[in-house]
């Protein structure tokens, strides 16, 4: 289902129904960076050292800092964190 302006505009499926949906955060979050990476605002050969990127502590190892965003954005930039808060059911 998508939504604008409070109004659906496109559905297909069974949207009345509740589905239990895991591990969407990063491959939404990853399509949405094309936006700005096409416009240049984004350069993804960076890395998380050269953007000046870190954790809370525990902080990013040296080599996790070395890490681009192109490869956090594929799961394959071998950074891994607990989370830091997660519902019940996960």
């Amino acid at each position: 289902m998508a939504l604008y302006a409070d109004r659906v505009f496109l559905s297909w499926g069974e949207v009345d129904r509740k589905y239990w949906c895991h591990s969407i955060r990063k491959p939404f979050l990853s399509s949405l960076y094309g936006i700005y990476v096409g416009r240049g605002i984004i350069d993804t050969t960076k890395t998380l050292a050269e953007l000046g990127i870190d954790d809370i502590p525990p902080s990013l190892r040296d080599d996790e800092k070395r890490a681009r965003v192109a490869d956090l954005l594929k799961s394959r930039s071998r950074v891994y964190h607990e989370v830091a808060a997660e519902a019940p059911e996960m």
